[in-house]
């Protein structure tokens, strides 16, 4: 009868993992979750009261404006150390507004007629000595009113922070420092703590974010125009309202849920498609049968990521020209659109005098994505499996680098899903194969009625140390949606079968 809170941030995969599992216990109490090493707090976890967890906004917070040599107020020569090279001198020059971009090192900011060069306004230009204090104040939180007054000094990035009780209450509150612009795009001020975005207890009894929109169309301010998208998001509503009452296994099933709700969605456009070749028409056969699950084991989701990636590249491949290849990317929203909305005048080729239509793509998209998978994966397509091309690589740095060091220091396991399931696993569309490079950096489950019960995953491993055992023992179980226990009754005196116990003792001079 008491919350769940379930969080699982994003991040880029990378050896060894962001986030480092921890319980600090102390005469008053025990704090558990993710630290980042060298933080002394635990910066996504759970008190014996409270729990609370993060994901990106993602709000407007840099400007870019167009100034003269004229506006130039001061300059200094910063000098790059370059190992095994010459050493690279800069000058860093200043304006009103914030630092020049020079064009020699931002070549793709096209300068306007009658200016010199772009100035960057940036919000974490301005002074933040409050943020770090945050992390440390939550820790002794024991209700809403405490996880509001800690979060209340947070300046930047903007999260979107969750938040649940022992008291039974459920919160939400997105703090940070947002400018606020006149109509000419000055920074007049910044959004009032009480006017940013925040919850209590709503009617419908949950809350969820997914970097999706999180303010009403009424919205006073304005917070950014570039939100996720809605499959995620969608797919955790279905999953919450599915059942009256949910417990960590429900809450699990959702966390590493992998339905695509945009194939979904767009299947039955897909399946008009009209291929020329035996491959197509027999990966069509086997598309009429799929889930939109992206599973592992299963054949579809390389079929479908593969045609999704032919068929972006011909719809706006001939639009975009010498740009395509900096701009060609997953762009769930935008495909959507084109394909189940109003943007499907981007189907028709511009370097041709036929008006094609999507139809006229579908086919020809399909038989080029079968000719390339066949070619990667071999012939027989019941054999092929997500899990055998789709995998999280948590590279090193910089060891994964290097040829023969790579093997040892890079890391990686099969994992399902893609950019719009809630267990997000993205790929990149500029590079070959499907190597996943960005996911659940980090996840958890508290339970408020039972803490202890409460479930935590990292990525690869608790040590950073290629020699031990621990380097990538995770990474398994995080591929597959597992979870372990961090239990607060450990002691000393009661340690589990298996530990050990590293004691630091003060040194003496």
């Amino acid at each position: 009868g008491l919350p769940i809170l379930a969080n699982d941030p994003h991040l880029g995969l990378r050896a060894p993992a962001i986030w480092y599992l921890a319980r600090i216990t102390a005469p008053d109490g025990s704090v558990v979750g993710a630290t980042l090493p060298g933080t002394p707090f635990v910066t996504l976890g759970r008190n014996d009261n409270i729990a609370w967890g993060f994901t990106n906004t993602g709000p407007d917070v840099g400007d870019l404006h167009a100034v003269t040599e004229a506006d130039v107020t001061g300059s200094r020569e910063e000098v790059i150390a370059v190992r095994f090279g010459d050493d690279i001198t800069i000058t860093r020059r200043e304006t009103a507004t914030g630092p020049v971009l020079d064009p020699e090192h931002f070549p793709a900011y096209t300068v306007p007629e009658g200016a010199d060069f772009f100035a960057l306004q940036w919000m974490l230009d301005e002074p933040d000595d409050a943020t770090t204090g945050v992390g440390m104040h939550i820790l002794a939180g024991e209700d809403w009113q405490d996880f509001v007054d800690a979060v209340r000094n947070f300046v930047a990035p903007q999260q979107n922070m969750v938040f649940a009780a022992r008291d039974g209450d459920i919160g939400f509150y997105a703090p940070a420092r947002i400018p606020v612009r006149d109509a000419d795009g000055n920074w007049v001020s910044t959004i009032p703590f009480e006017e940013l975005p925040h919850t209590r207890n709503p009617e419908r009894g949950f809350i969820a974010t997914a970097n999706n929109k999180i303010v009403p169309d009424g919205y006073p301010h304005y917070l950014t125009g570039d939100w996720y998208g809605v499959n995620r998001i969608r797919r955790i509503y279905e999953g919450i309202e599915s059942n009256d009452r949910h417990d960590l296994d429900s809450m699990a099933a959702l966390q590493v849920d992998t339905v695509s709700v945009m194939a979904r969605q767009i299947l039955p456009v897909l399946m008009t498609a009209e291929p020329a070749s035996e491959a197509g028409r027999e990966a069509l056969v086997m598309l009429a049968g799929w889930d939109a699950d992206m599973a592992v084991d299963r054949p579809e989701p390389l079929i479908y990521a593969a045609w999704m990636r032919s068929l972006s590249r011909a719809v706006y491949a001939d639009d975009l020209g010498d740009l395509f290849d900096r701009w060609y990317a997953d762009r769930r929203v935008f495909m959507t659109d084109v394909l189940t909305g109003d943007l499907g005048a981007w189907c028709d080729d511009s370097t041709t005098d036929a008006a094609e239509t999507c139809l006229d793509l579908l086919g020809p998209a399909l038989d080029n994505a079968m000719e390339q998978t066949i070619a990667d994966h071999g012939a027989d397509m019941s054999a092929w499996r997500w899990g055998d091309a789709h995998y999280a690589r948590h590279a090193h740095t910089p060891f994964s680098d290097f040829p023969v060091l790579s093997d040892w220091f890079t890391i990686e396991t099969p994992i399902p899903g893609d950019g719009s399931t809630v267990n997000v696993a993205h790929f990149s569309y500029r590079t070959p194969g499907y190597d996943v490079f960005h996911g659940a950096s980090y996840r958890a489950l508290y339970d408020m009625a039972e803490p202890d019960a409460s479930r935590f995953m990292i990525t690869t491993g608790q040590s950073g140390n290629i020699m031990s055992r621990h380097y990538d023992d995770l990474a398994p179980l995080w591929g597959r949606g597992e979870y372990v226990e961090i239990p607060t009754g450990w002691t000393m005196d009661a340690v589990p079968e298996g530990m050990s116990v590293l004691e630091l003792q003060p040194g003496s001079q």
